[in-house]
């Protein structure tokens, strides 16, 4: 959701992306999210597919879904960095190539309204629930954000892993201006999901929306939350 030019507007290797328009799978098709614990996730669904050429590589996305409108995949963590085109073929038809970048890392973190902004999606790591307006956090607090795009994790492109593999990306994890202590960054077992756990620092002044941002070592913002 961020546009290209922006800080932060591309997309990693082993990143959630999401790809939008009209006839790109069948029109009947209905949402549904395949499962990556029951069978690899696959590289055509519902009539659809998709291919990224970076340089003289191609690599192909596996799909979370497809419908008409709409597209969800998982970029290869194969896919070199650099300037990168994209094409989804649907009935015998290839649409014209659509041009992105390919970087490192690029992590966003979930929204709580999907919109890339506003609340963010931070549950508890003793019991899984999710804090929100009605539910608030303890300073103190050791809680797991989530979100995509800290990087390749091959060992998960297709299918789910629970095993714990780091992949350190932001430097620092900001809660109302307070560095917070990172835990571990990495990913979930999820392809393409990845989870940032921290302890909101002791001191951040209690209230609604306080702020929320994540740094590289190379002063690379995530996406703004509270």
């Amino acid at each position: 959701l961020v546009p290209a030019g922006f800080s932060n507007s591309g997309i990693s290797p082993g990143s959630l992306f999401i790809i939008k328009g009209a006839g790109l799978a069948d029109p009947t098709a209905q949402g549904g999210l395949q499962d990556p614990s029951k069978a690899p996730l696959q590289t055509t669904l519902n009539g659809a597919s998709v291919k990224v050429t970076v340089g003289s590589t191609t690599t192909v996305p596996v799909f979370y879904y497809a419908i008409a409108a709409q597209l969800a995949l998982v970029l290869p963590s194969n896919t070199p960095l650099g300037n990168a085109t994209l094409t989804v073929t649907y009935g015998g038809q290839t649409s014209s190539a659509a041009p992105f970048q390919v970087v490192q890392s690029a992590m966003g973190f979930d929204a709580y309204f999907g919109a890339g902004s506003g609340l963010a999606v931070a549950t508890s790591n003793a019991n899984g629930t999710l804090f929100n307006y009605t539910n608030s956090i303890p300073p103190g607090t050791i809680v797991v954000l989530w979100g995509s795009g800290l990087g390749a994790d091959p060992s998960r492109d297709t299918t789910f892993n629970g095993s714990v593999v780091p992949i350190n990306n932001p430097a620092h994890i900001y809660v109302g201006g307070m560095d917070a202590q990172i835990f571990y960054q990495g990913g979930s077992g999820w392809p393409g999901l990845n989870q940032i756990d921290i302890a909101i620092p002791n001191g951040v002044a209690p209230g609604c929306n306080v702020s929320l941002v994540g740094v590289t070592t190379a002063g690379v913002p995530t996406n703004f939350l509270s």
